[in-house]
């Protein structure tokens, strides 16, 4: 493995003999990845590399299949971010599925972290339901939301702007970032918006800013459970919830 590889496990639905060659040759094709693993008794498929989760998953939806990250990294080594709108109500700001909506909009992206070393981090960012402009992203001091994006704080990261160029596009990259840990972020908040300021207290509340609070994500193997013991739904019942809210890698 090296240096900067590190392993993810995905929960896929493996049939037979033939799907697991069908995933390993789609996904031996990349780049980035090293090495292929597949448990049919386990419909688990385990990729080591640089490659970043979200091209992974879409090789695997190629495929006509899906595909569920279940653990990256070592133990705490990876993190991630979703990206909500907000609203107000009764002069307080909210993030939108905390009210009573439909939320099938809520959601505007996510972003996946992972170490790659003890001071480098990858990032992997899936965006959608923006309107077109250039968006200047940032990781900020604090993780307080109680005054929605107005109250994470000053800059603590800054990292590189993204352009949409049409209405509502969905929007994937990966970028590494150096001299913070994994830990250095856990967290704190991400703040996306059209206005680029270090003063949080300055950011436009419009349809052009997302946020959300950076929390801790499970390693590799740490993730065993197939039904969610807040819903009792599956894994694949939460998967589908998920794409309609707008999580889709």
């Amino acid at each position: 493995m090296a240096s900067e590889d590190f392993e993810t496990v995905y929960a896929v639905p493996l049939y037979c003999d033939r799907c697991c060659v069908s995933v390993k040759n789609e996904l031996t094709v990349l780049a980035g990845v090293s090495e292929v693993t597949t448990d049919i008794s386990n419909q688990l498929v385990s990729v080591v590399g640089s490659e970043a989760p979200s091209s992974i998953i879409k090789a695997i939806q190629k495929l006509g299949k899906d595909a569920i990250i279940r653990g990256t990294g070592k133990p705490n080594s990876a993190a991630v971010c979703i990206l909500e709108s907000f609203i107000k109500n009764n002069d307080q700001i909210v993030i939108s599925h905390e009210h009573e909506l439909d939320d099938k909009d809520s959601i505007k992206g996510l972003i996946r972290m992972v170490a790659t070393s003890s001071d480098s981090v990858l990032l992997d960012v899936s965006l959608s339901r923006l309107p077109r402009g250039t968006y200047y992203s940032s990781i900020r001091a604090t993780g307080n939301i109680s005054n929605g994006p107005l109250s994470t704080g000053a800059i603590y990261k800054r990292l590189p702007s993204i352009s949409i160029k049409n209405d509502f596009e969905e929007f994937q990259d990966y970028f590494k970032i150096h001299g913070v840990g994994i830990m250095d972020l856990i967290g704190r908040s991400i703040l996306i918006t059209d206005k680029d300021t270090n003063d949080s207290s300055k950011v436009d509340l419009s349809n052009k800013t997302i946020y959300g609070v950076i929390a801790r994500s499970a390693g590799v193997w740490e993730n065993n459970k197939q039904v969610c013991n807040c819903t009792g739904k599956t894994v694949w019942q939460e998967r589908k919830d998920a794409i309609h809210k707008g999580l889709k890698i």
